[in-house]
């Protein structure tokens, strides 16, 4: 395949090393989840002023300042930081610009799948205490603790309270972080080997397709060989949080308590940024 890259010519050599990454972000996912989709890839790293990334297919859009050391946000131009987001980027090629959301209710399969492989990458590549605020675990335990929180502003993972009327809020950490909890916590029923074979199994039957939540319950039932329908639409449809497999011991904060806080690691803030 061929990566080709869009940045500021006077930049060239200052983003290169950031660039240069790509490879191995490249065979990090196609490790986890099978072949690239698509024949080209890279990245255009813009120096416009904007608050997001955005995985075009094919090519994904990042801020200039991201990349850059800066006096006033201390991780901006630190690789812990933008690396995980370059690979949440990347990881919407199979999550979102191959396989497209048959509804903006479905959004979480891009989204939540993005922040599962984001997340993936700072445990791999061993920034997982500085970006995540702690371990994997750690970090899904406190999204576990705002699950009923989230639920309440936003709606459901998969049912978010607000569609195209705000389309701001339909992209609210339920859908990043409470998305890829549904991940963790269909990993936690089913086991590694299982779930790798769903998410595989997920990219490669639904290729240049759009597909829905039910298309991935349906999915998932069939590669695990049991019905996880009643568990998944629990996670997916409900108005509270489901126990977590494996960890009885954890509790949702309750929706009245004051508003969940978000810096856990040095990166939280713009981790949650819409994407």
């Amino acid at each position: 395949m061929r990566i080709r890259d869009v940045v500021p010519t006077s930049l060239g050599s200052t983003l290169e090393p950031a660039l240069l990454r790509t490879p191995d972000h490249l065979d990090f996912m196609t490790d986890l989840v099978g072949p690239y989709p698509f024949k080209t890839y890279g990245s255009f790293i813009s120096d416009a002023t904007f608050p997001f990334a955005l995985e075009d297919q094919t090519i994904s859009l990042y801020p200039l300042a991201w990349f850059l050391p800066s006096s006033t946000v201390p991780y901006y131009g630190d690789p812990r930081f933008y690396e995980s987001i370059m690979v949440h980027e990347l990881s919407h090629m199979w999550f979102g610009d191959s396989i497209t959301p048959e509804r903006w209710s479905d959004l979480w399969l891009n989204e939540g799948h993005a922040t599962w492989y984001e997340w993936a990458w700072a445990v791999a590549s061993g920034n997982a205490r500085w970006y995540l605020g702690g371990t994997l675990q750690q970090r899904m335990h406190f999204t576990y603790t705002q699950g009923d929180i989230w639920r309440a502003l936003f709606g459901p993972v998969a049912m978010p309270s607000h569609g195209a009327d705000n389309v701001a809020q339909l992209f609210s950490p339920n859908v990043y972080d409470g998305g890829a909890l549904v991940l963790f916590a269909l990993h936690e029923e089913v086991g590694d080997a299982t779930f790798m074979a769903i998410e595989r199994a997920w990219v490669e039957r639904y290729r240049f397709q759009s597909a829905s939540t039910e298309d991935f319950i349906a999915l998932a039932s069939e590669v695990a060989g049991r019905d996880l329908g009643p568990f998944l639409r629990d996670w997916l449809y409900g108005t509270t949080t489901p126990p977590m497999p494996g960890h009885p011991r954890w509790t949702t904060t309750p929706v009245d308590a004051a508003a969940a806080a978000t810096d856990l690691g040095p990166a939280a803030a713009d981790a949650l940024t819409v994407r």
